[in-house]
């Protein structure tokens, strides 16, 4: 507060004007960032997980765990282990993880009907096979590369047809000593270390130079997606980012020449943009008061 107010004074402006300075300068820099935060981050939604693969629980893709415009699809939930080919492969529900909007009632007059909304569900392992039923089912892939394994779900004397619940992406291996394709991102000459505190800001009108030629893999194959419509197929590429909206991430894909993919992403960071109202009430008064800090 006392840096704030020695800032201030050495304006050599009138006490009025020192004194609102001080107060809009300190709601600037204390209020603020909590709804810029708030105004730009979507958490993952935190279910509890239910889904299990040779009986290890399967956690949340970190690629869903943002607001991401990508046209890219990935599974809901990722395996970091891979498995191999030609093997059998147990998937599995836990049914007391799964969430049930008809638990059965222990007492009351539809207290037998309700005992018949138990789940059922259906698997499809997008490699061409037909769909399994089960909450614990076997399946061997016959071919290397990623797959989206949908699982479905319907509850008995509730619903008549099956609704998609969860997507699961996992990749397939020749065999144990095979190295999966890795996708990595420089940013003007800086690699992305940490997905999760590196972050870009974007100049409006500025090219940004994306370069994926550190990633590794056999006979690795390029796709960006920017989120705004554009994206492109080579290892480097430039992209300017328009100011009038804003863009979470950029997503890079790497493919290898068995199918298998792996993806990254840099988190964009544009000032002044999609701010919530309150976000954008406190800039103004600062702006008015103080003048802008923020070179765009």
């Amino acid at each position: 507060m006392y840096f704030i107010w020695s800032v201030c004074r050495k304006q050599n402006k009138t006490k009025e004007l020192i004194l609102k300075q001080f107060i809009f300068i300190s709601i600037f820099i204390f209020f603020v960032p909590f709804f810029m935060v708030s105004s730009r981050i979507q958490a993952h939604g935190g279910e509890a997980e239910y889904v299990k693969i040779n009986q290890q629980y399967i956690p949340g893709n970190p690629l869903l765990s943002i607001a991401i415009p990508s046209k890219f699809f990935v599974g809901s939930e990722s395996t970091s282990s891979a498995y191999l080919v030609d093997k059998e492969i147990v998937f599995e529900i836990d049914e007391e993880s799964f969430p049930n909007p008809y638990l059965p009632r222990t007492n009351g007059p539809n207290k037998e009907k309700d005992q018949l909304s138990k789940p059922v569900f259906q698997w499809d392992f997008s490699d061409g096979s037909e769909k399994i039923e089960g909450s614990k089912v076997h399946h061997i892939y016959k071919k290397p590369g990623t797959y989206i394994v949908k699982i479905f779900s319907k509850f008995q004397g509730k619903e008549d047809e099956y609704r998609q619940i969860n997507t699961v992406q996992i990749d397939i291996v020749p065999d144990g000593n095979y190295i999966r394709p890795q996708a990595r991102i420089l940013v003007n000459g800086k690699e992305v270390s940490n997905t999760t505190r590196d972050a870009v800001t974007l100049t409006p009108g500025r090219n940004i130079q994306f370069d994926a030629s550190k990633s590794t893999g056999n006979s690795i194959s390029y796709e960006w997606d920017f989120g705004d419509s554009q994206g492109g197929k080579t290892s480097r590429i430039a992209h300017r980012f328009p100011r009038d909206e804003y863009y979470p991430v950029a997503v890079l894909r790497v493919t290898d020449e068995l199918g298998i993919s792996n993806d990254t992403y840099v988190a964009l960071d544009m000032p002044y943009t999609n701010l919530n109202i309150v976000s954008k009430f406190f800039y103004g008064v600062y702006d008015f008061f103080v003048g802008s800090v923020l070179k765009l």
